[in-house]
C-alpha cells in the first residue's frame, strides 16, 4: 500500500477540512470562539479515525482529545486557536490558489490538524496514540500545559503536528527575527520602543511564562519572559537613544 500517494489523492477532500476549520474562526482571545472550532476539529478526528474525541474543559478553554486504545505510546499534540481576530475571514476568506491555500489560521496551525488526522486514518492501528490539540497555545497555553505534561510523561514519543512549519524552515529564530525587525519599524515611526519588554513581561504575568522544558518542545513560541529579555538585549545594543529600558 502506497499511503503517500493515497493521500496525495486525498488533497480535494483535505482542502474542503481545511476550508471548514478556517472558516470555524478560532482567534485565542475568545474562548467561546475556540470552543466551537473543538466543535467542528472533534467532529471531523471522529469521521477520520473512528474514534470518540473528548472535549476537556480546564479553566474556561475548551481543548480536544482522543486516547486510543491502551497506555499512551506515542502523543500528538497540536493547536486549534489562531493570532488572528474574529470577523477576519470577511476580508481574508479561504482560497486556494495553484499549490497554496490561504486564510486565518490555514498555515498556523489548521493544516497541520487536517494533515495528521488524515495521515492518521491510513494507518491499521492506532492503539496506543494519543492526539491532544490545545486551544490555548498562542497565549502560552495557560490552561493546557499541564495537560500536555501529564500526556507526555507516559509517551514513548511526542510529536508535534506542524509539519508544514518545517518545510518552510519557520521556527523561534525567524520570530525572534520579527521582533527585532518590529522594533527597528516601530523606533522610525517614532514609538516608544524601549516600552516593550513590559509588554512580555505583562503577558506572562496574565497568562503565564510557562515551564521552559515543556515550551522548547511543545511551543512554536518562545517563552514571554525570554522574548522580554531578548528585546532589552537589543535595545541596549542598537538602542542607546531609547528611552530608559524599564
Amino acid at each position: 500500500m502506497n499511503r503517500l500517494a493515497d493521500l496525495r489523492n486525498r488533497t480535494p477532500a483535505m482542502l474542503e477540512h481545511l476550508r471548514a476549520l478556517v472558516e470555524a474562526e478560532s482567534p485565542s482571545s475568545d474562548p467561546g470562539a475556540t470552543a466551537a472550532c473543538a466543535g467542528v476539529v472533534r467532529s471531523l478526528g471522529e469521521d477520520l479515525l473512528g474514534a470518540e474525541g473528548e472535549l476537556v474543559d480546564v479553566d474556561g478553554r475548551t481543548h480536544v482529545l482522543w486516547r486510543i486504545g491502551d497506555a499512551t505510546r506515542v502523543l500528538l499534540v497540536g493547536h486549534l486557536d489562531t493570532v488572528w481576530p474574529a470577523g477576519t475571514i470577511d476580508r481574508w476568506p479561504f482560497a486556494v490558489e495553484g499549490d497554496r491555500a490561504t486564510g486565518p489560521g490555514a498555515f498556523d496551525m489548521k493544516s497541520g490538524i487536517v494533515q495528521g488526522l488524515h495521515a492518521l486514518s491510513k494507518l491499521e492501528d492506532l492503539n496506543g496514540v494519543t492526539v491532544l490539540f490545545t486551544s490555548d497555545e498562542e497565549l502560552g497555553s495557560p490552561s493546557s500545559s499541564a495537560l500536555i505534561e501529564d500526556l507526555a510523561r507516559s509517551a514513548q514519543a511526542a510529536l508535534i503536528l506542524g509539519a508544514t512549519a518545517w518545510q518552510n524552515g519557520y521556527g523561534r529564530n525567524q520570530e525572534n527575527q520579527a521582533d527585532r525587525v518590529g522594533m527597528w519599524y516601530a523606533y522610525q515611526a517614532g514609538y516608544e520602543v524601549a516600552k516593550g519588554p513590559a509588554l512580555w513581561e505583562r503577558f506572562a504575568g496574565r497568562y503565564g511564562n510557562g515551564s521552559h522544558l515543556l515550551n522548547f518542545f511543545f511551543a512554536d513560541h518562545a517563552a514571554s519572559k525570554d522574548r522580554a529579555q531578548l528585546l532589552r538585549r537589543e535595545l541596549a545594543r542598537n538602542y542607546a537613544t531609547a528611552a530608559s529600558i524599564p
